[in-house]
């Protein structure tokens, strides 16, 4: 009797173990997907620091000039950014 009570034991054992296995497995795929996407969001924010430091480059320099230079500054720019 002992025996029986000791097998089915050791058989929830497996299942909880086995159960935590494949949870453990969807973690580590999530989290490799949130790297991949981590990743990504690193890129684009690099792109937008870039983006501000050239905008902010347009504007010194364009509130240096005159109206008329700042205004073929401001052109030049905008159409820099729809291309």
């Amino acid at each position: 009797m002992e025996t029986c009570g000791r097998s089915r034991k050791n058989r929830r054992s497996r299942d909880i173990l086995s159960a935590l296995e494949g949870r453990m497995i969807n973690i580590e795929e999530s989290m490799g997907g949130v790297k991949d996407t981590l990743k990504v969001l690193e890129g684009c924010t690099d792109k937008l620091d870039s983006m501000r430091i050239q905008f902010r480059d347009y504007v010194a320099k364009a509130l240096s000039f005159s109206p008329d230079a700042m205004r073929e500054t401001l052109n030049a720019a905008m159409d820099n950014q729809t291309e």
